[in-house]
């Protein structure tokens, strides 16, 4: 049996939310995750320094917020709690918080000093991540529980599983083939350029995005097949920037001559489509506006030539991490029949940072040519 278990960090004050952390890592248990929490730790050695190397292991860490700042470093001048949430937030480990509704009624600090920093907190917390409030007990544990298995699904991370389920004689050859992988980031590679077979889906990726950056020969499937996706995301505030080549452009011909496509089907025609559908987009995101978000809007920017191939960026709203999909086209083959490689920003070299560097080099250019228009 192989089954992957995942490893948790239980991040909050201790005294003050001695029963509520019982009853999360009792619960983190129960629901066949390793819970790992302070009280596990030994007091003979040096604190952060375990700390560190628990976090590190983690898969997710879950921060319980009350009343209480907690204990501070004194070379830091924070208390431990901050410093193990600003360590996961650095290390980029998937961060479930949790707010207390009414931090007031809990046990609370008499020090000025320590309620202001608290409060700092506080915001820090909820400006940086999707929070969910408890009030007792019951609701935190279960929404440690539903968070964690959205997570587990939505997200999912190296986790653990059973020595003995690894084959002793792992060979040569897969290890150059993970070793590689790993340092530029790569968690999927895709025989053909359907991003729908991703580990994380791109549906999920856009609609949960607060910057979408998008560079392909049209963009025509993508806006086909996630439309309400992209809706949503800008929607919800984020911005939408694409870049296409120019209809007129020597680069289109080529490309339609190299893949042998018939006369009537023009690469053009779909970019005037692509056009059609992102304004619907922002037209329809202003129709379903959230709250108080306000519309960042969606650009549209043209290019003469490069790298045949499509590249999706997505910058999460809920994680701040970064996903990406990189189709590399090869004609006379279409995006569809070669190969893709999905992205996350992790490993020593992670190959999204270049797609980055592509992209805005690219706009930048565009940008200094007056190709660039907002949809509106």
């Amino acid at each position: 049996m192989n089954e992957k278990k995942y490893q948790v960090f239980i991040s909050s004050t201790q005294q003050d939310l001695a029963e509520e952390r019982r009853r999360v890592i009792e619960a983190v248990l129960s629901g066949q995750y390793i819970p790992i929490a302070m009280e596990q730790f030994p007091a003979h050695i040096n604190t952060w320094s375990l700390i560190t190397n628990f976090l590190e292991q983690c898969d997710y860490y879950v921060l319980i917020l009350g009343g209480k700042y907690g204990s501070i470093n004194a070379e830091t001048g924070i208390s431990y709690t901050e410093m193990e949430y600003d360590y996961a937030r650095e290390k980029k480990i998937p961060i479930l918080a949790f707010t207390h509704q009414n931090r007031e009624a809990l046990q609370v600090d008499n020090d000025e000093g320590k309620v202001e920093k608290l409060s700092k907190f506080y915001e820090k917390v909820m400006s940086e991540n999707t929070i969910r409030h408890w009030k007792e007990g019951g609701d935190l544990v279960g929404g440690v529980l539903t968070s964690l298995n959205y997570y587990t699904r939505e997200i999912p991370r190296a986790g653990w599983i059973r020595g003995d389920s690894v084959p002793a004689n792992l060979s040569a050859s897969l290890s150059n083939i993970l070793r590689p992988c790993e340092a530029l980031g790569i968690v999927k590679i895709s025989t053909d350029g359907k991003s729908e077979n991703a580990i994380h889906p791109l549906g999920n990726e856009l609609k949960n995005a607060k910057e979408i950056r998008i560079i392909s020969t049209s963009a025509f499937r993508i806006f086909e097949d996630y439309q309400s996706q992209v809706t949503k995301a800008i929607a919800n505030g984020a911005i939408l920037r694409v870049l296409v080549p120019e209809r007129s452009s020597q680069f289109l011909q080529d490309v339609e001559e190299s893949e042998r496509r018939p006369s009537g089907d023009k690469i053009a025609d779909e970019i005037a489509r692509v056009e059609d559908r992102l304004l619907s987009c922002v037209r329809q995101a202003q129709e379903e506006q959230v709250g108080s978000k306000r519309i960042r809007g969606a650009y549209l920017g043209h290019f003469s030539t490069h790298l045949r191939s499509t590249i999706i960026l997505c910058d999460s709203r809920i994680d701040n991490n970064k996903w990406g999909w990189l189709t590399v086209t090869l004609p006379p083959l279409r995006a569809v029949q070669t190969a893709s490689f999905e992205m996350r920003d992790i490993g020593d070299e992670p190959l999204i940072i270049s797609c980055h560097k592509h992209f805005e080099r690219v706009w930048e250019i565009a940008e200094s040519r007056n190709q660039i228009k907002e949809l509106k």
